[in-house]
């Protein structure tokens, strides 16, 4: 099977965000034995991206690969070349499928800007999604309510594509490691920082349950200001140094505030925690929450400092419960690997009749 493959991310760089899961796709396809050809490079180094798809268009001119598969950017295209590129592969007809995944421009009051620049990137969204509706065998979403903002369109054929895990599951009992896991962002609407004051609070009097926080370096998180026995802060994206994190986790935590927009999200982290076998606690956002009840493989609780407390208190209370949610993590790991969504890709895309 040979797969061109059209990312908006540089290879090679640190796996982070945005950029993990074009990374874990390629590996994926790679894994399943295919011959991938890799579109890469930022859209914002503009004449970079302009000459790497150029290269690409030329070597459409004597290769015909089988399916193409695209991880767009966060945001619209900024290069026309790119909805040409879509075009060319459209009319070599080569089945085409493409993970939608930014909907921030449907949600102008969570996420504000200048209303200028807020209606020029809403009609080249709009563009795109209208090119989308022509060349595009399958558009795929990250969840089910997710692609309900969409339902106006009329594409081809639709699917829901969420991220997948690692293969690599952690099965031993550590739950008298009491030991918890964070990895994300510090802002408000992703409730890490107060996740550190939860903790604060449960080991107040002795320690009672650690802590391993992993961000980015920002303004209001510097690992090195928090200097506490129970916490663990880190700034690292290296693959080995987190996975060893994992290794000791007994459960991993999501503690985002919920509001419309993250109830239609299925973060790559939740799949990953899982992908490892680690039980997972969440607020009650609406796509997590399905998730995890499903599988039965967690906690959920409310968005508030209380809840989450006495979510951490209820998982340090009841080893059986945690056995239970583990077995379940597993499951749902196995269940959902990056290797089940590449076959995913390539089954509905190898089925398009042209």
């Amino acid at each position: 099977m040979k797969i061109l493959y059209i990312t908006f991310i540089d290879f090679n760089k640190d796996v982070s965000g945005s950029s993990a899961r074009p990374h874990r796709i390629y590996e994926a396809f790679i894994d399943l034995g295919c011959d991938v050809k890799i579109v890469e490079g930022q859209q914002n180094k503009r004449r970079e991206r302009r000459e790497k798809v150029k290269d690409v268009l030329r070597w459409l001119d004597c290769n015909c690969p089988d399916i193409c598969y695209v991880e767009p950017p966060t945001g619209p295209f900024f290069n026309s070349i790119d909805l040409k590129l879509l075009k060319k592969i459209h009319a070599m007809r080569i089945p085409i499928g493409l993970f939608y995944r930014d909907a921030h421009w449907k949600f102008r009051e969570l996420f504000p800007m200048n209303r200028i620049k807020s209606l020029v990137l809403e009609f080249m969204h709009k563009r795109d999604l209208r090119v989308f509706e022509d060349v595009c065998d399958y558009i795929y979403f990250p969840s089910d309510s997710f692609s309900q903002l969409f339902s106006n369109y009329t594409f081809k054929n639709t699917g829901v594509l969420p991220p997948g895990g690692s293969s690599n599951q952690f099965t031993k009992n550590i739950f008298s490691a009491k030991h918890f896991i964070y990895i994300g962002g510090t802002s408000e609407l992703y409730g890490g920082l107060k996740l550190i004051e939860v903790f604060k609070d449960i080991n107040k009097e002795k320690k009672v349950a650690s802590l391993t926080f992993i961000s980015q370096r920002t303004e209001e998180f510097h690992a090195e200001d928090y200097d506490y026995p129970w916490l663990n802060a880190m700034h690292t994206f290296d693959r080995e140094l987190i996975e060893a994190e994992y290794s000791k986790s007994t459960y991993a935590i999501i503690p985002f505030k919920r509001n419309k927009y993250f109830d239609l999200a299925l973060p790559i982290k939740l799949f990953e925690y899982v992908g490892y076998g680690i039980p997972v606690i969440s607020t009650d956002c609406l796509e997590i929450k399905t998730f995890i009840k499903y599988y039965n493989c967690g906690i959920i609780c409310h968005d508030n400092k209380d809840s989450i407390k006495d979510a951490v208190l209820l998982a340090l209370d009841d080893e059986n419960a945690f056995l239970s949610y583990k077995r379940s993590a597993v499951e749902a790991g196995k269940r959902n690997s990056w290797v089940s969504r590449a076959q995913s890709i390539i089954d509905d895309l190898s089925g398009v009749v042209k």
